[in-house]
């Protein structure tokens, strides 16, 4: 069962006739996954863009097709802040030490944002407003633009598949983080810890594909989950470069930092 924004519950779909739950996930699992979906429920801010898109829809013809850099910039902060409060309510997050804890932020703040935010591009109906890529071309370069359209291509249609990725994309530490202390100042010290709740996030995506797909399906969906998840690395080394993104960065991993 999945619990939505207004406390309803809705049935996952199952391809079981008897509408009986035979897959290996335990109540436990359940009532996490359940959790994290709830979770990016709370706190997504898809509601608030697709706003701006009947905003768009609602201009007279010759302006609906001129869009300043200024707004682009605003659509994404709201990115951005959905970021924050969604790192903010994931208890695994909170659990880790605080050092870990800032390591790890610093890396999800940028993984969310360039994932989330393609997710959002196409949840809202963005993606064909042909103004705002061509602003959003404008404003982060065209290689880091066309990264995030392959990113929102791979992107998988079920939103509940997407959801738990973006947990589990936040504990990503594939950025410069070191785990021998002999080798850089910055290092995961309990990265145990970290290994054990991406293995956890990965088991519960894993099931919940077999649970809802055949076999051959689970399969190809967790392969091109991969594939998205590599081209969301790559969007973010090449935004890294961007001083309007290293900055909303910088300024949300302060802020997230201060209310700990």
């Amino acid at each position: 069962m999945i619990r939505t924004s207004r406390g309803k519950t809705e049935q996952l779909p199952t391809l079981n006739l008897l509408e009986k739950d035979q897959s290996l996930l335990s109540t436990d699992q359940w009532t996490q996954i359940s959790n994290l979906i709830h979770s990016y429920n709370e706190h997504s801010s898809l509601a608030i863009i697709k706003n701006y898109m009947n905003e768009f829809d609602r201009l007279p013809p010759k302006l609906r097709f001129k869009i300043n850099i200024e707004k682009i910039y605003e659509i994404v902060t709201i990115v951005y802040q959905a970021t924050e409060t969604f790192i903010r309510s994931n208890q695994d997050f909170a659990s880790l030490s605080s050092d870990d804890r800032s390591i790890v932020l610093h890396g999800a703040v940028d993984n969310l944002s360039c994932l989330g935010g393609g997710f959002l591009l196409r949840e809202s109906g963005l993606i064909t407003y042909l103004p705002f890529l061509q602003g959003l071309e404008q404003a982060y370069g065209t290689i880091p633009y066309n990264l995030t359209l392959t990113v929102i291509s791979l992107l998988d249609q079920d939103i509940n598949l997407v959801k738990l990725t973006l947990a589990l994309f936040a504990f990503c530490t594939s950025t410069s983080t070191i785990f021998n202390e002999n080798s850089s100042l910055i290092y995961i010290k309990n990265h145990q810890n970290i290994l054990r709740i991406q293995n956890v996030y990965t088991e519960l995506i894993w099931k919940y594909l077999l649970y809802k797909y055949r076999f051959d399906q689970a399969i190809r969906r967790f392969t091109h989950l991969v594939k998205c998840l590599i081209a969301s690395v790559t969007v973010r080394t090449y935004l890294q470069t961007i001083q309007e993104h290293t900055s909303s960065v910088s300024s949300l991993v302060q802020k997230i930092e201060e209310q700990q």
